[in-house]
């Protein structure tokens, strides 16, 4: 499994909320100011940096630490983002770190920044008050940063830090998710809508490249008739990290005709008939969810010589 690092500097607080955001949605992994970062061999295979801009130049400190272990960073994949008030889509103010580090960067953005005059320094304080004299601007308070950015960043440098590790082919995965998939038979439904987020513990039958659900009704229903996005996950009783086994999958759903040839399949491998249907005090449904990605995580899978945590996209329907 690739573990990460987030170096970051930050003078008051907002490249530094940006980094450990990251750190989350990337973990492992684990989010340090560059200032007393000691980097080593065996310290993280992916680097996220990020800097605040003043005066429209990256902070000094991160340019330094970039020049410093050039040798180190050139050995792994970087990604990076600057902190600034101004937007910056061009990527003007990351430019002079873009060239020093090369061909490792995999991936850079401009995020949002904050400022409230009350907490900078005198110093600070002086060059906002020249700047806005300057340009008949009026600051005290100001947020352009907008979290939905960073969580969409932090998952796509997820997606290209996931890929970076020993994979197995798609054919080995998939044979490994039909596997784990059979090997069960109870899962936790997610659903999400204006009600809320529900989990709920259900039976599935798997079958192709779906699963399918047998529900008296309750408040997923409320959910899936709003968003018909939703999210499984099965996995075994945790031991140890030596023996850890779970699948994430997300997909769409929709619910299926009783009449449908579909339903019969269903019906049959949980031995029901329409004639037991008939005899029940209530109406039973089928819900359908049609996987799309499927994220196992095996420790298993390290004995191979390959990382623990694959991924496998379902084939779109025709």
């Amino acid at each position: 499994m690739i573990t990460t690092c987030v170096l970051y500097a930050s003078r008051y607080g907002t490249t530094r909320d940006i980094a450990q955001a990251l750190a989350r949605i990337l973990g492992p992994a684990r989010a340090s100011p560059v200032e007393g970062f000691v980097p080593g061999a065996g310290t993280c295979e992916f680097v996220v940096i990020g800097t605040p801009i003043y005066g429209e130049v990256p902070d000094p400190g991160v340019m330094r630490f970039v020049e410093d272990h050039l040798q180190w960073l050139t050995q792994r994949k970087v990604a990076l983002f600057t902190s600034s008030l101004a937007p910056d889509s061009k990527g003007r103010y990351r430019t002079s770190l873009c060239r020093l580090i090369g061909p490792s960067l995999v991936s850079g953005t401009s995020l949002g920044g904050r400022l409230d005059m009350a907490s900078l320094e005198t110093a600070d304080r002086a060059a906002m008050e020249a700047f806005a004299s300057t340009t008949h601007s009026s600051f005290n308070k100001a947020d352009t940063l907008d979290w939905s950015v960073v969580a969409a960043w932090g998952l796509r440098l997820k997606g290209i830090r996931d890929s970076l590790g020993c994979r197995l082919d798609n054919a080995q995965v998939r044979a490994e998710v039909d596997r784990f998939l059979r090997s069960h038979n109870t899962c936790a439904l997610a659903t999400a809508g204006d009600a809320g987020a529900r989990a709920t513990p259900i039976e599935y039958v798997y079958a192709g490249d779906c699963l399918y659900f047998l529900s008296e009704g309750g408040a997923k229903f409320a959910n899936l008739l709003l968003n018909p996005h939703v999210s499984v996950c099965i996995f075994d009783p945790y031991h140890t990290m030596a023996d850890v086994a779970g699948l994430q999958l997300t997909g769409t759903a929709r619910l299926v005709d009783l009449q449908d040839a579909t339903a019969n399949s269903v019906l049959h491998a949980q031995h029901l008939t329409r004639e037991k249907l008939g005899q029940l005090p209530f109406d039973l449904n089928i819900i359908e969810v049609h996987l799309e990605r499927a994220e196992l995580l095996l420790s298993a899978l390290s004995k191979r010589g390959v990382d623990s945590r694959q991924v496998y996209d379902f084939p779109r329907p025709s």
